[in-house]
Order: C-alpha cells, then sequence, then structure tokens
C-alpha cells in the first residue's frame, strides 16, 4: 500500500498507521524539516514565533498530513491536554477557492468534532460563556504592530474582556469596518509609531473622539471608559 502511495502521492506516506513505516517515518523527520525550501522555512518560522509570543504551547509534528490534498504550508491539530485525542485539525490553502471557481484567496481552515469537543468540555468540566459582542477591537498596522496587537489581544482575554480583532487584515479601513460590523464601542489601534513609543491610540466608535494611552494604563482606561458607557461585561 504504501509503495503504491509513493508513486501516487509520497506525502500520504506519512499517514501510514503500520509500526514498521511510522518508525521509519519518525527516524527521518529531520530530514522533512531541512528539506524545505527557504520561502518555506521563513513562513513556518514567523508561525512559530507569533505562536511564542501568544504563548501557545505546541509540538513540532513533521510527519503531521491531513486527509486532503489542497493545503499549502501549515498544517495542524489541536490535542486535548494529556491526551492524544485530536479535538479539531485544519490548514492553510492558498489555491483552494481558486479551484472551485472563486478569485485567488489565501485562507486558512479546521474542522473539528462535535462529539470529541462535548466530551472534552465534559471532561474538565468547563463552564461555556454566554455569547455576548465584543467590548472591543484590536486594529495592528504592520508587524510590528501584529506582534504587540496579539500580545495586547492576550493580556485583554486573561482580564474577562470581550475582545477582538483581524490579524490577516492590514488595512486600517477594514479593520475598523469588522469592528463596525460587531458594534465594538471601544477600537485600540497600534501601529509602528506606537510600538516604537511604548503606548497605543484608544478611540470611541460613536463619537471618534481618540486618546493616546501609554501601555501600563491600557487596560484601566479602557476599563473605565466602558464603565461610564455602561457597557462593561464582568
Amino acid at each position: 500500500d504504501c509503495k503504491l502511495r509513493m508513486r501516487k502521492n509520497p506525502l500520504r506516506v506519512m499517514d501510514c498507521k503500520i509500526a514498521g513505516c511510522k518508525a521509519l517515518l519518525d527516524s527521518a523527520s529531520s530530514i522533512l524539516i531541512d528539506s524545505l525550501d527557504e520561502e518555506s522555512k521563513k513562513r513556518f518560522t514567523k508561525v512559530l514565533e507569533h505562536l511564542d509570543e501568544m504563548k501557545v504551547e505546541y509540538e513540532l509534528d513533521p510527519t503531521l498530513v491531513r486527509g486532503l490534498d489542497y493545503y499549502t504550508h501549515t498544517l495542524f491539530e489541536v490535542v486535548l491536554k494529556g491526551s492524544d485525542l485530536a479535538i479539531c485539525g485544519g490548514g492553510r490553502y492558498d489555491n483552494l477557492i481558486k479551484q472551485l471557481g472563486g478569485p485567488i484567496t489565501p485562507a486558512i481552515g479546521f474542522a473539528g468534532g462535535v462529539e470529541r469537543t462535548i466530551e472534552a468540555l465534559k471532561t474538565q468540566e468547563a463552564i461555556v460563556p454566554d455569547p455576548v459582542k465584543a467590548e472591543l477591537f484590536i486594529v495592528q498596522l504592520g508587524e510590528r504592530a501584529k506582534s504587540k496587537a496579539a500580545d495586547l489581544f492576550e493580556k485583554f482575554d486573561t482580564a474577562n474582556f470581550r475582545v477582538a480583532s483581524s490579524m490577516g487584515r492590514g488595512n486600517i479601513q477594514s479593520q475598523l469596518s469588522e469592528a463596525n460590523k460587531l458594534n465594538c464601542p471601544l477600537v485600540i489601534i497600534i501601529g509602528d509609531q506606537e510600538v516604537h513609543d511604548k503606548n497605543v491610540i484608544v478611540r470611541d466608535m460613536k463619537d471618534r473622539s481618540q486618546e493616546t494611552v501609554i501601555d501600563r494604563d491600557v487596560i484601566k482606561i479602557v476599563s473605565r471608559k466602558l464603565e461610564e458607557k455602561g457597557m462593561r461585561i464582568s
């Protein structure tokens, strides 16, 4: 079976469950990473850097493959901690939309198992919050700003704010439009200048007023503004 896969689609060999084949693949895993071209290596390194910045735990698996052949670049699976159970998986696909007759649209997606996710929630006794609109939207302009935005997103999320962002967009108007769709009362704007000056711009989406706030005070200021609007969600 693997010999046939080698002729038709060599990457599918990595999906083999036979112990002998898996042992051979494990021994060759470093070769697989070293075989990436320079562009792919740079892209993959950037993905890992963003995961590190967001403190997302991950394990590299050079032999990971998915069942569909339209993926490009990064693949991933989300595994329940302390278990080998994958509750969802997906990856990037640059050419899929075009293959379906649409415009060239690089995208990323995933599929999750409903039953597995429910079982995982029960196992961890997780409390699922009621769906609530976002209180805050973070706009980022540039790579350095994107890293700071990701870090700030994590801090607001940890502080129990309903925060949203669109890290894949680079245009300020498209991001503000997204914030409007979510009816966010406040927006934080971060550009290269704000990264350098260690501050952010906080904009009121209703009256369009805005102020510059230093990094260490941003959560306190945003919380106060939301309380004044009677919109702070505990």
